[in-house]
């Protein structure tokens, strides 16, 4: 069995490389639900249709709205890739980031099962792309939480064994 100072090494490792896929699937994850949004063709075709000089401020709230949600998506991935990071390169980081992280996969099975779910309404193509962009997702998420959680006892081990 391998010291825990080597298994140390290696899941800090694996926090900032996974904490910078974390942050770069995000981008990717934004691109492609605003594909995905755009692309469908009853949403595309309903605005269409319903794009007038009254609608227009419900259109602009809509976009308003979704653009606020994207951007907390992308705040909230980007803030616990950066501290998984911070965590693999040795600065205490609280467990604010592992909970947001477990939040983080869990939407992610549920947007993983829609992918699969929406096939019929949706070119093969977006729905396979993004099907593998959420399956990648949720495997960095909880590769970064399992490292998270062995740093954590790998540290307290390291400290009761007086090691460090």
């Amino acid at each position: 069995m391998k010291k825990p100072e080597v298994r140390l090494r290696k899941f800090n490792s694996n926090l900032v490389t996974g904490g910078w896929a974390i942050i770069v699937f995000s981008a990717w994850d934004v691109v492609k639900f605003i594909s995905s949004f755009f692309i469908n063709s009853t949403y595309s075709q309903y605005i269409l249709d319903n794009l007038s000089v009254d609608n227009s401020l419900m259109f602009f709230l809509e976009i308003l709205f979704i653009s606020l949600l994207l951007g907390i998506l992308l705040f909230l991935h980007v803030f616990v890739g950066r501290c998984a990071i911070n965590t693999g390169r040795g600065k205490k980081q609280g467990v604010a980031y592992i909970v947001i992280g477990i939040i983080l996969a869990m939407s992610t099975v549920v947007s993983l099962v829609f992918n699969i779910l929406d096939m019929k309404n949706m070119p093969w193509e977006i729905t396979l792309a993004g099907t593998i962009l959420d399956a990648t997702m949720l495997a960095a998420l909880i590769d970064l939480l399992i490292s998270s959680f062995m740093v954590r006892h790998l540290k307290k081990k390291i400290v009761s064994e007086g090691g460090a």
